[in-house]
């Protein structure tokens, strides 16, 4: 990270940007994705050094970086790369899809550099209807900078200089959770900070709820009280008093 600690020196307005997304359906398949991203003033600084144009789209662009950039030892068999692009920063997303969450933890097993442990991240569920998000430890562990970098660099320079995220959604709904915020869709949202001492380590529950259409039943129960309450109140109408038959005619005079 030395070219990145100086860059952040030389522009404290220099930003990275990276994302980790989990997307998990109730059946525990779902989508894995990663974005990095830098934006116009480090990447200008960046090119400065480099005799050759510089793809920022292109992931192998970051290898041996020592960033998030340099997330996987190999891209997770069927994955897709497309450009991103937001704002002024200009990088890639990276789209893996599992089938299961055994899977997905393969795929995460493989989101690391040779020398270190799998990326940090677990989520299992229980009998399909509970779905829990653990992690073990800094997410972004490799990207923390040397101490001589970090005695160098002032703390304002070093929270502009990275922006992390982990973006998780579960099945069903969140029962707790540590995230710093839960979008509308769902989505709960972690703003990482790598040059934390006691970094957060995100946490989140969520339970499926059964998918009987209860409200069928509910429905159906107030429709036959109805009926019942119709017939009751029928019986129970006073019959109507009908007048007495007129009496017969006189009967005729003898003769």
């Amino acid at each position: 990270m030395a070219l990145i600690a100086l860059a952040g020196l030389l522009l404290s307005s220099c930003t990275m940007r990276a994302v980790v997304g989990v997307d998990v359906n109730p059946d525990g398949s779902g989508v894995f994705d990663v974005t990095v991203a830098l934006d116009e003033e480090l990447r200008t600084l960046l090119e400065e050094d480099s005799s050759d144009p510089i793809d920022w789209t292109d992931p192998s662009s970051f290898e041996g970086t020592d960033s998030p950039a340099d997330f996987f030892n190999e891209l997770p068999e069927g994955s897709t790369v497309e450009p991103y692009t937001e704002e002024d920063f200009v990088g890639f997303t990276v789209t893996a899809e599992f089938s299961s969450l055994e899977e997905l933890e393969e795929i995460l097993a493989d989101a690391s550099t040779e020398d270190d442990d799998a990326f940090p991240l677990s989520i299992v569920s229980v009998d399909g209807e509970r779905f829990e998000l653990t992690t073990r430890g800094d997410l972004f562990g490799d990207t923390e900078l040397a101490e001589e970098e970090t005695e160098l660099l002032p703390s304002s320079v070093l929270a502009d200089l990275f922006d992390f995220q982990l973006r998780v959604h579960l099945p069903g709904d969140i029962v707790s959770t540590n995230a710093d915020e839960t979008t509308e869709n769902g989505v709960m949202v972690w703003s990482l900070d790598v040059t934390s001492d006691d970094p957060v380590e995100p946490e989140a529950i969520s339970e499926v709820g059964s998918d009987f259409p209860w409200f069928v039943v509910l429905l159906a129960v107030i429709v036959l009280a109805a009926v019942v309450a119709g017939l009751v109140f029928m019986r129970k109408r006073p019959e109507p008093v009908t007048a007495a038959p007129e009496a017969e005619a006189e009967t005729a005079p003898e003769s």
